[in-house]
């Protein structure tokens, strides 16, 4: 018990700098629609500036790996926090949405090394405890971290001026993370070969597919969700700001619970996260009232956060390189990127047509996902026995 306890103090300041960049990141949030006012009040505009981020992650996160041998991991990381304040001080700097548009794509490149290598230094800190409780440590960290920015930011927004709060969001997290950063354990990562890596088996191409659509469906959630609410069901912004927090809360401490207990199987939390957004979604739009709706999210979003922990632990299943893990861990961070970038502008295409196809077309997709999973999974694992027993 004593030991566990020391090894989860070591993992405390990677958590640390990890919740640190996504509470800054988040922190943006609710500050992008006065941006998208300043920048003329296009929201195309202001989709290609906030799209510009997740489409550095999506282009480097896969490749980063690679280097992880080459450099310190702490001198890496340091990196990843210096691109992460590079993506929020340029709303400071400049405010030609191209020149923007470019410093947060710059900023995404660079941040996504934070994300990508974290993994590795909490899974090999806790080796000998369940890949899940590592990932679910990982992913709870920044779900946290993402609940508690926009918090932050409507306390500040009471005190300091709108260009203040991206200095702050900026600056808080390199200048706490810079004594951090010396108290994290190096990785003795080895040069990452072009081996079998270089190509996905099936099974791990099934595995990113399947993180990449529930992404894209979850982010129905996030963000048409809200505008739902808003738009149709008449909701104030407080409303709507204390359901996104309590169901990031929830989010969070679920991945940490299912992963410590080590009571499912990976592939059994995949599929239970996907199943529940089945009928989650299709009673969404029966019943538009706080109470039913504060209940149903918190269902939804407790049970579809297995997802992450889970995937990263199949993904990861038997590795133990840091550089491999980390290649797996920014393979999957891409595909997630991709529907972070590609989801909002579907999803609101479709609400335009009606405010409820949205939730009708994630129903649909998931029900799609989970029988195209559970086909391929069998498939698999049938193949694999056939394999052994020749």
């Amino acid at each position: 018990m004593k030991r566990g306890r020391l090894k989860l103090l070591k993992v405390l300041p990677a958590c640390v700098i990890l919740f640190l960049v996504m509470t800054g990141f988040s922190m943006l949030f609710p500050l992008m629609p006065e941006v998208g006012l300043r920048l003329g009040g296009s929201a195309l505009v202001l989709g290609m500036v906030i799209s510009s981020y997740p489409m550095g992650q999506f282009i480097a996160s896969p490749f980063w790996s690679r280097f992880m041998a080459y450099l310190p991991i702490r001198l890496w990381l340091f990196t990843g926090i210096a691109g992460y304040s590079i993506n929020t001080i340029a709303f400071v700097i400049t405010d030609s949405a191209v020149l923007l548009s470019m410093m947060r794509f710059a900023g995404g490149i660079l941040a996504s090394l934070v994300l990508v290598f974290t993994p590795s230094i909490i899974r090999g800190i806790l080796a000998d405890m369940p890949s899940t409780f590592s990932y679910g440590i990982y992913g709870g960290t920044i779900g946290m971290g993402m609940t508690i920015g926009p918090v932050i930011t409507a306390i500040l927004h009471n005190y300091f001026e709108f260009e203040d709060i991206f200095k702050i969001s900026a600056l808080v997290p390199i200048l706490v993370s810079i004594p951090l950063i010396f108290l994290i354990p190096e990785v003795n990562a080895s040069k990452l070969k072009s081996r079998e890596h270089g190509n996905l088996a099936s099974f791990e191409k099934l595995i990113v597919f399947s993180s990449f659509m529930q992404t894209f469906i979850i982010i129905n959630l996030q963000s048409i969700l809200m505008f739902y609410l808003r738009k149709v069901a008449g909701w104030d912004t407080y409303h709507i700001a204390i359901t996104m927090f309590i169901n990031g809360v929830i989010a969070s401490l679920s991945q940490l619970i299912v992963g410590r207990t080590n009571i499912l199987k990976p592939i059994t939390m995949l599929k239970l996260s996907i199943f529940v957004l089945i009928p989650g979604f299709l009673l969404i739009p029966i019943n538009n009232s706080f109470e039913f709706l504060i209940v149903l999210l918190g269902i939804i979003s407790s049970i579809s956060s297995f997802s992450y922990p889970a995937i990263l632990t199949l993904l990861t299943e038997g590795i133990s390189e840091p550089e491999v893990i980390s290649y797996f861990v920014g393979i999957n961070n891409s595909a997630m990127s991709l529907a972070r970038i590609l989801g909002p502008p579907i999803h609101g295409a479709i609400f335009d047509i009606n405010s409820l196809l949205p939730f009708y077309f994630s129903a649909f997709l998931s029900l799609t996902l989970l029988i195209i999973l559970c086909f391929y999974y069998r498939k698999n694992k049938t193949k694999k026995s056939q394999l052994e027993s020749q």
